[in-house]
């Protein structure tokens, strides 16, 4: 019985060496690298276009993610599947052409993120039934970005302010979470209505600039036009008069740590003239929990009126607006533009479409903020790719504004390259059956780096490993090979659902599967999770860490601190003892089962040692989430967390003392 072992060998073939014979250098692994000064230029991208064609494929590099809209909430999938039948996409039903087209744009540095929801699909209490596990596993197979909730309750925000609503947004964006981490670089976006974080009659925060008590002061209206959205004065005081107004206050305050973006649909609030007063509002809860923001803007016309016409000078004048930072100094925080939607062809000029609106407004965000940090990413091969033993393939990169890229297999530095083509080609037999870990890293001229990195698997060449099971479907072209009954079958022609192989002459035999009855599955343990440090000391420090899982049971992990093996434990929680004050540390775990199959090595995690005169309380940071009862060093003195907050340069623990408690030493 053939048996794929999941170990990580060591390259010991001269081309992975310098000219001594030594191992020049150890990469330690970060994953992807997101650069987080690039504009945020969001485009919907809707599904009944034909993905299979060139035009999403070919979307312009200034977009920097496209929403593939939409899923339904209650979609269902079979991890490993790639089936879309149940999961809402309109669109041909071909997963594998939706993977390679995601697989495309990555390369480019294009994320998609898969919509969940819009306006056709929460009309039901079906919708309700989601599953969060099938939802990411569909995520993961298919390699987005992560999702957007694009919660429309009944097809609209009339409703979306209503307690349970408030609630049921709340419970998706924490499940997501759950099972889509940041610590793994996924995205967790929503899609709210523009004027959710402004104060409402239901849904408000006094402490807020954009109180609903403050909304003449804001606009300098009476109310008396509260509730004249589609004037053609274009009051903005109706803004706050919408039952969507506010909405979004208690789910921010509950999970807007959570979030990495909000795209708020700026548009369908009638003729509003003030529309900066959304974006402003959404970033006043921004520097507050951390997320950034897109201002939505709609293609002309939009479907409300249309009241209001975002016209090629009206976005140029918000596109502006957000790129000066607004009245809450985002300058530099990465806020940007979502367009509904990128193939809509403008009212105004049939030959602009939402992508040449995007990139109208990447040019302003980027000439505002210009990027001199390098980006890269791994163009072939791609992903979790399955190679056959003895296979020469190339190890490609994409690269702008780097002056240097280094390539690692498994951890060691390969080649470096300072022009095109950024592309080493890998040799027969230079990698053993199993999983490799393949990294670039470039260097920019100010010495900022990206990088990028992808996993393959090397398989024997008599492996059935990725051919499917056959099943009971319509196979339209030749040459598809399945496995039934312990063989590898592949038809000659166009198969019914009722040809059966090994009863249908349409199917040929081609080889058993192996001499014991099939390929026997091992998957490798996961890679060890949500590494952290909850005691630090002037000589300690100790990290703890998820479980991991696979096929057998683990037996024990394996502790590397910069680069080095420490230690093999078997529980999930280590003390590193004996260090120096004030250093710094890299730590890396590895996971190994009973049957000595390995994990990829972790993330590196960079935890430091207190100074000797430290009263062991961690340092106060900008830009960190505190929960209640943290407590933190500020100048001279330490301080407990009153309040949970992700920080920011605003409120420093000795300015804020409604989040924070003086305490003596």
């Amino acid at each position: 019985m053939k048996k794929v072992t999941l170990t990580f060998p060591v390259l010991e073939n001269s081309e992975f060496t310098n000219s001594s014979g030594q191992i020049p250098e150890i990469a330690l692994f970060n994953g992807r690298n997101k650069n987080s000064k690039l504009p945020l230029v969001v485009g919907y991208f809707p599904s009944w276009s034909d993905y299979s064609t060139n035009i999403l494929r070919n979307i312009p590099e200034e977009v920097t993610y496209v929403f593939l809209s939409f899923v339904k909430p209650n979609m269902r999938y079979k991890k490993g599947s790639f089936d879309l039948t149940s999961t809402g996409l309109q669109c041909d039903n071909n997963g594998k052409v939706l993977k390679e087209t995601v697989d495309i744009l990555k390369s480019r540095g294009i994320g998609i993120i898969l919509s969940i929801g819009g306006e056709t699909y929460w009309g039901s209490d079906e919708a309700y039934d989601i599953n969060h596990q099938q939802i990411a596993d569909f995520v993961r197979d298919f390699g987005f970005e992560g999702i957007d909730w694009d919660y429309e309750p009944n097809g609209s925000f009339a409703t979306i302010g209503e307690p349970i609503n408030v609630q049921r947004f709340i419970s998706m964006i924490e499940e997501s979470r759950k099972l889509l981490p940041k610590e793994e670089g996924f995205i967790i976006a929503c899609a709210p209505s523009g004027v959710g974080a402004l104060g409402g009659l239901t849904n408000d925060d006094p402490e807020s600039p954009y109180a609903y008590s403050k909304r003449g002061q804001l606009t300098g209206e009476p109310d008396t036009h509260l509730y004249q959205p589609t004037s053609s004065e274009g009051y903005s005081i109706p803004l706050f008069g919408f039952g969507a107004s506010g909405h979004m206050i208690p789910v921010m305050k509950a999970v807007g740590h959570h979030l990495d973006f909000i795209a708020f649909q700026g548009y369908n609030v009638g003729s509003a003239t003030r529309r900066e007063l959304m974006y402003d509002s959404y970033a006043y809860y921004a520097n507050i929990y951390g997320f950034k923001v897109a201002f939505g803007m709609h293609v002309p016309n939009e479907p409300w009126g249309p009241f209001y016409k975002y016209s090629e000078d009206k976005i140029k004048e918000y596109t502006s607006h957000v790129a000066e930072g607004g009245k809450h100094n985002r300058f530099g925080k990465g806020d940007g533009v979502m367009y509904w939607q990128l193939l809509q062809k403008s009212a105004d000029n049939s030959a602009i479409t939402g992508i040449e609106y995007s990139k109208i407004s990447y040019n302003i965000l980027e000439n505002a903020n210009p990027v001199t940090s390098p980006s890269i990413s791994i163009s072939t091969p791609v992903n979790n790719a399955l190679i056959k033993e003895g296979s020469t393939f190339d190890f490609r990169a994409n690269s702008k504004r780097s002056n240097l890229v280094k390539f690692y297999i498994d951890g060691l530095l390969i080649e470096t390259l300072k022009t095109e083509p950024l592309k080493i080609t890998i040799n027969q037999n230079q990698l053993s059956q199993g999983y490799h870990t393949l990294q670039v890293i470039a260097y920019g001229i100010t010495g900022e780096e990206d990088s990028d990195s992808v996993t393959i698997k090397i398989i024997s060449n008599d492996s059935v490993e990725g051919i499917p099971q056959w099943e009971a479907k319509v196979y339209n072209s030749a040459g598809n090979q399945v496995l039934y009954n312990n063989k590898v079958w592949s038809n000659k022609w166009y198969a019914e659902p009722a040809d059966v192989p090994g009863q249908a002459d349409v199917w040929k035999f081609i080889r058993n599967a192996d001499d014991n009855g099939g390929d026997v599955v091992i998957s490798a343990p996961s890679i060890p999770a949500n590494i952290s440090s909850p005691v630090q000391t002037s000589t300690s420090i100790t990290i703890n860490w998820l479980p991991s899982n696979g096929s057998k049971p683990i037996d024990y992990y394996t502790i590397y601190r910069d680069g080095n093996e420490l230690e093999k434990i078997s529980k999930t929680e280590f003390t590193d003892n004996n260090l120096h004050p004030n250093n710094q540390y890299s730590y890396q775990i590895r996971a190994t089962d009973t049957a000595n199959n390995s994990s990829l090595i972790s993330s590196p995690v960079i935890v430091k040692t207190k100074g000797d005169n430290e009263n062991n309380f961690l340092y106060w940071e900008e830009g960190k989430w505190y929960s209640d009862g943290e407590t933190v060093r500020f100048e001279a003195f330490n301080y407990t967390c009153i309040m949970q907050h992700t920080s920011n340069k605003f409120w420093i623990p000795n300015k804020a003392n409604s989040l924070w408690a003086k305490h003596e030493l």
